[in-house]
Protein backbone atom coordinates (compact mmCIF):
# COMPACT_ATOMS: atom_id res chain seq x y z
CA UNK A 1 0.00 0.00 0.00
CA UNK A 2 1.04 3.19 -0.44
CA UNK A 3 2.47 5.74 1.91
CA UNK A 4 -0.53 7.88 3.06
CA UNK A 5 1.18 11.33 1.69
CA UNK A 6 1.94 9.77 -1.45
CA UNK A 7 -2.24 9.53 -2.33
CA UNK A 8 -3.22 12.01 -5.24
CA UNK A 9 -4.51 14.97 -5.07
CA UNK A 10 -8.25 15.59 -5.36
CA UNK A 11 -8.03 18.08 -8.30
CA UNK A 12 -6.06 15.93 -10.11
CA UNK A 13 -8.89 12.98 -9.55
CA UNK A 14 -11.52 15.33 -10.60
CA UNK A 15 -9.93 16.92 -13.78
CA UNK A 16 -9.41 13.15 -14.54
CA UNK A 17 -12.99 12.07 -14.00
CA UNK A 18 -14.09 14.93 -15.78
CA UNK A 19 -11.99 14.26 -18.98
CA UNK A 20 -13.05 10.84 -18.89
CA UNK A 21 -16.95 11.89 -18.59
CA UNK A 22 -16.96 14.53 -21.16
CA UNK A 23 -14.08 13.60 -23.60
CA UNK A 24 -13.12 17.10 -23.95
CA UNK A 25 -10.65 18.92 -21.88
CA UNK A 26 -11.73 22.32 -23.11
CA UNK A 27 -15.85 20.47 -21.57
CA UNK A 28 -13.87 19.21 -18.35
CA UNK A 29 -12.28 22.86 -17.85
CA UNK A 30 -15.36 24.78 -18.05
CA UNK A 31 -16.94 22.33 -15.51
CA UNK A 32 -14.80 22.42 -13.10
CA UNK A 33 -13.95 26.54 -13.40
CA UNK A 34 -9.97 25.94 -14.54
CA UNK A 35 -8.03 26.78 -17.04
CA UNK A 36 -7.07 24.14 -19.84
CA UNK A 37 -3.45 24.46 -18.90
CA UNK A 38 -4.63 23.97 -14.75
CA UNK A 39 -6.58 21.00 -16.17
CA UNK A 40 -3.52 19.63 -18.25
CA UNK A 41 -1.31 19.77 -15.92
CA UNK A 42 -3.71 18.01 -13.03
CA UNK A 43 -3.71 15.16 -15.42
CA UNK A 44 -0.14 15.21 -16.52
CA UNK A 45 0.91 14.78 -12.77
CA UNK A 46 -1.60 12.04 -11.73
CA UNK A 47 -0.64 10.17 -15.18
CA UNK A 48 3.10 10.53 -13.38
CA UNK A 49 1.86 9.26 -10.20
CA UNK A 50 0.37 6.13 -11.58
CA UNK A 51 3.13 5.85 -13.76
CA UNK A 52 0.88 5.24 -17.34
CA UNK A 53 -1.34 7.19 -19.79
CA UNK A 54 -4.79 7.58 -19.05
CA UNK A 55 -5.84 9.56 -22.50
CA UNK A 56 -5.22 9.97 -25.60
CA UNK A 57 -5.47 13.44 -26.51
CA UNK A 58 -6.44 13.90 -30.17
CA UNK A 59 -8.31 16.61 -31.97
CA UNK A 60 -11.88 14.99 -32.05
CA UNK A 61 -11.23 15.34 -28.48
CA UNK A 62 -9.70 12.99 -25.24
CA UNK A 63 -10.32 9.86 -25.04
CA UNK A 64 -9.46 7.08 -22.22
CA UNK A 65 -6.97 4.48 -22.57
CA UNK A 66 -7.53 0.95 -21.35
CA UNK A 67 -6.16 2.23 -18.32
CA UNK A 68 -7.45 5.15 -18.22
CA UNK A 69 -10.86 2.84 -18.55
CA UNK A 70 -9.84 0.98 -15.54
CA UNK A 71 -8.75 3.50 -13.15
CA UNK A 72 -11.83 6.17 -14.08
CA UNK A 73 -14.27 3.63 -12.89
CA UNK A 74 -12.53 3.23 -9.87
CA UNK A 75 -12.27 7.45 -8.99
CA UNK A 76 -16.20 7.33 -10.22
CA UNK A 77 -16.67 4.69 -6.72
CA UNK A 78 -14.40 6.48 -4.90
CA UNK A 79 -16.21 9.85 -5.23
CA UNK A 80 -19.58 8.39 -4.74
CA UNK A 81 -18.43 6.29 -1.57
CA UNK A 82 -17.04 9.86 -0.04
CA UNK A 83 -20.43 11.01 -1.11
CA UNK A 84 -22.22 7.91 0.42
CA UNK A 85 -20.39 8.18 3.84
CA UNK A 86 -21.51 11.74 4.69
CA UNK A 87 -25.24 11.28 3.35
CA UNK A 88 -25.22 8.06 5.04
CA UNK A 89 -27.01 8.18 8.50
CA UNK A 90 -24.31 8.81 11.17
CA UNK A 91 -24.48 9.09 14.88
CA UNK A 92 -28.31 10.07 14.28
CA UNK A 93 -28.67 12.09 11.05
CA UNK A 94 -26.80 12.98 7.73
CA UNK A 95 -24.06 15.10 7.82
CA UNK A 96 -25.26 17.07 4.69
CA UNK A 97 -28.68 16.44 2.74
CA UNK A 98 -28.30 15.73 -1.29
CA UNK A 99 -28.65 18.99 -2.36
CA UNK A 100 -25.93 20.18 -0.67
CA UNK A 101 -22.88 17.36 -0.78
CA UNK A 102 -21.45 18.48 -3.69
CA UNK A 103 -20.88 21.71 -2.59
CA UNK A 104 -19.33 20.29 0.20
CA UNK A 105 -17.73 17.35 -1.51
CA UNK A 106 -15.91 20.46 -3.59
CA UNK A 107 -14.36 21.69 -0.57
CA UNK A 108 -12.63 18.55 0.74
CA UNK A 109 -8.87 17.49 -0.31
CA UNK A 110 -7.13 14.17 0.06
CA UNK A 111 -5.20 15.92 2.93
CA UNK A 112 -8.59 16.12 4.81
CA UNK A 113 -9.06 12.49 4.73
CA UNK A 114 -5.73 11.80 5.23
CA UNK A 115 -5.54 13.33 8.66
CA UNK A 116 -9.02 12.25 9.96
CA UNK A 117 -7.73 9.07 9.22
CA UNK A 118 -4.32 8.95 11.01
CA UNK A 119 -5.59 10.63 14.17
CA UNK A 120 -8.82 7.89 14.03
CA UNK A 121 -6.07 5.08 13.89
CA UNK A 122 -3.74 6.75 16.76
CA UNK A 123 -3.73 7.66 20.01
CA UNK A 124 -2.94 11.01 19.76
CA UNK A 125 -2.71 14.09 17.47
CA UNK A 126 1.32 13.81 17.89
CA UNK A 127 1.12 10.23 16.87
CA UNK A 128 -1.00 10.63 14.06
CA UNK A 129 1.48 13.28 12.33
CA UNK A 130 4.57 11.37 12.98
CA UNK A 131 2.58 9.26 10.77
CA UNK A 132 1.74 11.40 7.86
CA UNK A 133 5.56 12.63 8.32
CA UNK A 134 4.36 16.29 8.76
CA UNK A 135 4.30 19.08 11.99
CA UNK A 136 1.33 18.65 14.84
CA UNK A 137 0.55 22.16 14.00
CA UNK A 138 -0.02 21.41 10.50
CA UNK A 139 -2.48 18.50 11.42
CA UNK A 140 -4.25 20.18 13.95
CA UNK A 141 -5.09 23.35 11.46
CA UNK A 142 -6.08 20.50 8.64
CA UNK A 143 -8.15 18.64 11.36
CA UNK A 144 -10.23 22.03 12.31
CA UNK A 145 -10.78 22.82 8.78
CA UNK A 146 -12.71 19.44 7.95
CA UNK A 147 -14.44 20.17 11.23
CA UNK A 148 -15.99 23.20 10.10
CA UNK A 149 -16.28 21.73 6.04
CA UNK A 150 -18.79 19.11 7.67
CA UNK A 151 -19.76 21.53 10.25
CA UNK A 152 -19.51 18.60 12.50
CA UNK A 153 -17.32 17.86 15.68
CA UNK A 154 -14.87 15.33 14.96
CA UNK A 155 -12.45 15.23 17.58
CA UNK A 156 -13.45 15.12 21.62
CA UNK A 157 -11.01 16.17 24.50
CA UNK A 158 -9.45 13.20 26.90
CA UNK A 159 -7.59 14.73 29.27
CA UNK A 160 -4.92 16.29 27.99
CA UNK A 161 -5.27 15.06 24.76
CA UNK A 162 -8.01 14.41 21.79
CA UNK A 163 -9.77 11.66 20.56
CA UNK A 164 -12.07 10.94 17.35
CA UNK A 165 -15.52 11.03 18.06
CA UNK A 166 -17.94 8.46 17.36
CA UNK A 167 -18.71 10.59 14.10
CA UNK A 168 -15.00 10.82 13.02
CA UNK A 169 -14.28 7.37 13.91
CA UNK A 170 -17.28 5.79 11.26
CA UNK A 171 -16.50 8.20 9.28
CA UNK A 172 -12.81 7.60 9.42
CA UNK A 173 -13.59 3.97 8.51
CA UNK A 174 -15.86 4.71 5.31
CA UNK A 175 -13.32 7.00 3.95
CA UNK A 176 -10.60 4.51 4.51
CA UNK A 177 -12.84 2.39 2.25
CA UNK A 178 -12.81 4.70 -0.27
CA UNK A 179 -9.12 5.53 -0.11
CA UNK A 180 -9.02 1.39 -1.15
CA UNK A 181 -10.72 1.97 -4.77
CA UNK A 182 -7.80 4.18 -5.62
CA UNK A 183 -5.47 1.25 -4.47
CA UNK A 184 -7.55 -1.27 -6.44
CA UNK A 185 -7.08 1.33 -9.49
CA UNK A 186 -3.62 1.22 -9.37
CA UNK A 187 -3.00 -2.33 -8.55
CA UNK A 188 -5.41 -3.20 -11.83
CA UNK A 189 -3.52 -1.28 -13.80
CA UNK A 190 -0.14 -2.78 -12.99
CA UNK A 191 -1.84 -6.02 -13.50
CA UNK A 192 -2.75 -5.49 -17.27
CA UNK A 193 1.21 -4.69 -17.53
CA UNK A 194 2.31 -7.13 -16.00
CA UNK A 195 4.17 -5.61 -13.67
CA UNK A 196 4.35 -6.42 -9.70
CA UNK A 197 1.59 -4.62 -7.53
CA UNK A 198 -1.30 -6.51 -6.82
CA UNK A 199 -1.68 -7.88 -3.56
CA UNK A 200 -4.32 -9.23 -1.71
CA UNK A 201 -4.89 -9.61 2.51
CA UNK A 202 -7.52 -12.56 3.08
CA UNK A 203 -8.37 -13.23 6.11
CA UNK A 204 -8.89 -16.64 7.99
CA UNK A 205 -10.26 -18.06 10.34
CA UNK A 206 -8.96 -20.76 13.48
CA UNK A 207 -9.62 -24.25 13.40
CA UNK A 208 -11.14 -23.51 9.56
CA UNK A 209 -10.05 -25.83 6.97
CA UNK A 210 -7.51 -24.37 4.97
CA UNK A 211 -7.61 -27.17 1.84
CA UNK A 212 -10.01 -25.21 -0.14
CA UNK A 213 -8.33 -21.70 0.10
CA UNK A 214 -4.88 -23.62 -0.61
CA UNK A 215 -6.20 -24.94 -3.29
CA UNK A 216 -7.79 -22.01 -4.85
CA UNK A 217 -4.41 -19.65 -3.75
CA UNK A 218 -1.72 -22.63 -6.13
CA UNK A 219 -3.74 -22.00 -8.54
CA UNK A 220 -4.73 -17.88 -8.67
CA UNK A 221 -0.81 -17.71 -7.92
CA UNK A 222 0.48 -19.93 -11.04
CA UNK A 223 -1.63 -17.58 -13.09
CA UNK A 224 -0.41 -14.74 -11.80
CA UNK A 225 2.49 -14.70 -11.14
CA UNK A 226 3.24 -10.97 -10.55
CA UNK A 227 0.29 -11.30 -7.76
CA UNK A 228 0.62 -11.38 -3.57
CA UNK A 229 -1.07 -12.59 -1.33
CA UNK A 230 -0.85 -12.07 2.67
CA UNK A 231 -3.25 -14.79 4.68
CA UNK A 232 -3.75 -13.11 7.98
CA UNK A 233 -5.34 -15.79 10.73
CA UNK A 234 -7.89 -14.07 13.38
CA UNK A 235 -10.79 -15.00 15.70
CA UNK A 236 -14.21 -13.93 13.98
CA UNK A 237 -14.73 -10.57 15.74
CA UNK A 238 -11.02 -9.52 14.96
CA UNK A 239 -11.64 -10.15 11.18
CA UNK A 240 -14.84 -8.93 11.22
CA UNK A 241 -13.25 -5.13 12.01
CA UNK A 242 -10.79 -5.85 9.62
CA UNK A 243 -13.08 -6.47 6.89
CA UNK A 244 -14.65 -3.31 7.45
CA UNK A 245 -11.56 -1.28 7.94
CA UNK A 246 -10.12 -2.18 4.73
CA UNK A 247 -7.51 -4.06 6.32
CA UNK A 248 -8.27 -7.34 4.65
CA UNK A 249 -9.57 -7.75 1.06
CA UNK A 250 -11.90 -10.74 1.92
CA UNK A 251 -12.45 -13.37 4.37
CA UNK A 252 -12.77 -17.03 4.62
CA UNK A 253 -14.03 -19.19 7.09
CA UNK A 254 -17.05 -20.12 9.42
CA UNK A 255 -20.19 -17.89 9.06
CA UNK A 256 -21.94 -16.46 11.68
CA UNK A 257 -24.78 -14.21 10.00
CA UNK A 258 -23.79 -11.23 12.42
CA UNK A 259 -26.77 -9.03 13.29
CA UNK A 260 -26.65 -5.16 13.03
CA UNK A 261 -24.09 -4.63 10.17
CA UNK A 262 -25.76 -3.96 6.88
CA UNK A 263 -22.31 -3.34 5.12
CA UNK A 264 -21.01 -7.04 5.16
CA UNK A 265 -22.55 -9.57 2.78
CA UNK A 266 -22.24 -13.54 3.68
CA UNK A 267 -22.05 -16.53 1.00
CA UNK A 268 -22.27 -20.02 1.66
CA UNK A 269 -19.31 -22.19 0.04
CA UNK A 270 -20.49 -25.62 1.86
CA UNK A 271 -21.31 -27.20 4.78
CA UNK A 272 -18.65 -29.05 6.63
CA UNK A 273 -20.03 -30.70 9.63
CA UNK A 274 -18.64 -31.69 12.70
CA UNK A 275 -17.64 -35.83 13.68
CA UNK A 276 -17.04 -36.94 17.12
CA UNK A 277 -13.22 -38.45 16.69
CA UNK A 278 -11.34 -40.81 18.59
CA UNK A 279 -7.98 -42.57 18.60
CA UNK A 280 -8.02 -46.33 16.28
CA UNK A 281 -8.03 -49.35 19.03
CA UNK A 282 -10.51 -46.80 21.59
CA UNK A 283 -12.58 -48.40 23.57
CA UNK A 284 -15.83 -46.56 22.18
CA UNK A 285 -14.87 -47.50 18.22
CA UNK A 286 -14.82 -51.40 19.46
CA UNK A 287 -18.22 -51.25 21.22
CA UNK A 288 -20.89 -53.84 20.14
CA UNK A 289 -23.59 -51.98 21.53
CA UNK A 290 -25.22 -48.88 20.52
CA UNK A 291 -23.68 -45.67 21.88
CA UNK A 292 -24.75 -43.55 24.31
CA UNK A 293 -24.37 -39.89 25.64
CA UNK A 294 -23.14 -41.41 28.81
CA UNK A 295 -21.11 -43.51 26.95
CA UNK A 296 -19.26 -40.52 25.73
CA UNK A 297 -19.01 -38.90 29.16
CA UNK A 298 -17.09 -41.64 30.56
CA UNK A 299 -14.08 -40.30 28.52
CA UNK A 300 -12.09 -36.61 28.90
CA UNK A 301 -12.53 -34.38 25.82
CA UNK A 302 -9.98 -32.11 24.27
CA UNK A 303 -12.09 -28.54 22.72
CA UNK A 304 -10.83 -25.03 21.90
CA UNK A 305 -11.65 -22.24 25.09
CA UNK A 306 -15.18 -21.90 25.40
CA UNK A 307 -17.13 -18.75 23.35
CA UNK A 308 -15.82 -20.06 19.99
CA UNK A 309 -18.40 -22.06 18.05
CA UNK A 310 -16.44 -25.70 18.04
CA UNK A 311 -17.47 -25.27 21.89
CA UNK A 312 -20.84 -24.04 21.37
CA UNK A 313 -21.85 -27.21 19.15
CA UNK A 314 -19.74 -29.54 22.41
CA UNK A 315 -22.35 -27.54 24.55
CA UNK A 316 -25.19 -27.92 22.44
CA UNK A 317 -24.33 -31.45 22.42
CA UNK A 318 -24.56 -32.22 25.82
CA UNK A 319 -27.56 -29.75 26.73
CA UNK A 320 -29.59 -31.45 29.25
CA UNK A 321 -26.89 -33.12 30.77
CA UNK A 322 -26.29 -32.85 34.36
CA UNK A 323 -22.67 -33.12 34.02
CA UNK A 324 -21.17 -32.94 30.88
CA UNK A 325 -17.62 -34.87 30.51
CA UNK A 326 -14.54 -33.40 31.15
CA UNK A 327 -12.61 -31.06 29.42
CA UNK A 328 -8.95 -30.10 31.18
CA UNK A 329 -7.08 -29.76 27.67
CA UNK A 330 -8.10 -26.64 26.19
CA UNK A 331 -6.58 -25.54 22.61
CA UNK A 332 -7.38 -24.37 19.17
CA UNK A 333 -4.62 -26.20 17.27
CA UNK A 334 -6.05 -29.39 15.16
CA UNK A 335 -2.25 -30.47 14.93
CA UNK A 336 -2.50 -30.35 18.93
CA UNK A 337 -5.60 -32.20 19.25
CA UNK A 338 -5.21 -34.78 17.26
CA UNK A 339 -1.35 -35.57 18.87
CA UNK A 340 -3.44 -35.65 22.23
CA UNK A 341 -6.00 -38.21 20.73
CA UNK A 342 -3.63 -40.52 19.27
CA UNK A 343 -1.98 -40.78 22.66
CA UNK A 344 -4.79 -40.93 25.06
CA UNK A 345 -8.54 -42.26 25.12
CA UNK A 346 -9.48 -38.75 25.04
CA UNK A 347 -12.57 -37.36 22.41
CA UNK A 348 -12.44 -34.40 20.14
CA UNK A 349 -14.79 -32.97 17.35
CA UNK A 350 -13.52 -32.25 14.11
CA UNK A 351 -14.97 -31.36 10.63
CA UNK A 352 -15.01 -34.03 8.28
CA UNK A 353 -12.93 -32.29 5.79
CA UNK A 354 -10.27 -32.54 8.78
CA UNK A 355 -10.78 -36.46 9.51
CA UNK A 356 -11.16 -36.72 5.57
CA UNK A 357 -6.85 -36.04 5.45
CA UNK A 358 -5.11 -39.11 4.70
CA UNK A 359 -3.07 -38.83 7.50
CA UNK A 360 -5.71 -38.80 10.25
CA UNK A 361 -7.83 -41.74 8.66
CA UNK A 362 -4.38 -43.65 9.48
CA UNK A 363 -4.85 -42.87 12.92
CA UNK A 364 -8.26 -41.78 13.84
CA UNK A 365 -11.57 -42.78 13.57
CA UNK A 366 -14.85 -40.87 13.20
CA UNK A 367 -18.21 -42.45 15.98
CA UNK A 368 -21.70 -41.73 15.23
CA UNK A 369 -23.69 -38.85 17.09
CA UNK A 370 -26.93 -38.63 18.56
CA UNK A 371 -27.81 -36.35 15.74
CA UNK A 372 -25.89 -33.77 13.11
CA UNK A 373 -23.61 -31.83 15.72
CA UNK A 374 -24.97 -28.05 14.86
CA UNK A 375 -22.19 -26.14 13.04
CA UNK A 376 -22.46 -23.17 10.79
CA UNK A 377 -21.38 -23.20 7.49
CA UNK A 378 -17.96 -21.99 5.81
CA UNK A 379 -17.98 -19.46 3.19
CA UNK A 380 -17.20 -16.27 2.19
CA UNK A 381 -17.58 -12.82 3.98
CA UNK A 382 -17.12 -9.64 1.97
CA UNK A 383 -17.90 -5.86 2.33
CA UNK A 384 -21.32 -4.71 0.74
CA UNK A 385 -20.60 -3.36 -2.81
CA UNK A 386 -17.24 -4.62 -3.01
CA UNK A 387 -16.37 -4.08 -6.07
CA UNK A 388 -13.42 -7.40 -6.70
CA UNK A 389 -10.22 -6.58 -8.64
CA UNK A 390 -9.91 -9.20 -11.90
CA UNK A 391 -7.41 -11.42 -9.58
CA UNK A 392 -9.31 -11.39 -6.70
CA UNK A 393 -12.28 -12.25 -9.02
CA UNK A 394 -10.80 -15.21 -10.30
CA UNK A 395 -9.92 -16.52 -6.19
CA UNK A 396 -13.42 -16.03 -5.74
CA UNK A 397 -14.39 -18.21 -8.98
CA UNK A 398 -12.46 -20.77 -7.96
CA UNK A 399 -13.24 -21.26 -4.23
CA UNK A 400 -16.74 -21.36 -5.70
CA UNK A 401 -16.19 -23.87 -7.70
CA UNK A 402 -14.02 -25.98 -5.68
CA UNK A 403 -16.25 -25.48 -2.92
CA UNK A 404 -18.41 -27.90 -4.75
CA UNK A 405 -16.70 -30.51 -4.74
CA UNK A 406 -14.94 -30.28 -1.32
CA UNK A 407 -19.33 -30.32 -0.34
CA UNK A 408 -19.68 -33.71 -2.22
CA UNK A 409 -16.58 -35.01 -0.70
CA UNK A 410 -17.60 -34.28 3.00
CA UNK A 411 -20.41 -35.87 2.28
CA UNK A 412 -19.04 -39.19 1.85
CA UNK A 413 -18.87 -41.95 4.72
CA UNK A 414 -14.89 -41.44 6.47
CA UNK A 415 -13.16 -44.12 5.70
CA UNK A 416 -12.63 -46.51 8.39
CA UNK A 417 -15.57 -45.01 10.32
CA UNK A 418 -18.78 -46.80 11.83
CA UNK A 419 -21.74 -45.89 9.47
CA UNK A 420 -23.72 -42.87 10.52
CA UNK A 421 -26.75 -43.78 12.54
CA UNK A 422 -28.62 -40.79 13.68
CA UNK A 423 -30.59 -42.34 16.28
CA UNK A 424 -28.84 -44.05 18.14
CA UNK A 425 -27.21 -42.01 20.94
CA UNK A 426 -29.20 -41.00 24.08
CA UNK A 427 -29.22 -40.93 28.27
CA UNK A 428 -29.44 -44.56 29.17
Amino acid sequence: MRASLEFPKFNQLRAFAATARRQSMTSAAAELRLSQPALTQSITKLETWIGDKLLERERGGSFVTPSGYTFARRVGRFFSQLEFAILEPIGGGPIVDAVHSAAMLAKLRSIHIQVLIAVAASASFEEAARRLGIQRPVLQRVARELEQILRRQLYDRRGLGFTTSAHGLELARRWRIALREIEYGVEEIFAQKGRVGSRIVIGSMHLVSATLLARALNNVASEFPHARFQIVEMRYGELLNALRNGDIDLAYGMLRAPSGYNDIVEEILFHDPYVIVVRRGHPLSNANKKLTLRDLMAYEWIMPAAGGLRSQSFDQLFAGVRKPPLVRIETTSVKMQKELIVSSDRITLFTRSEMMKDENQIRLISLPSVHRIPKNADGLITRAGWLPTPIQLRLLMLLREYSSSEGKASEKSVTGSAPTDWSILNVS
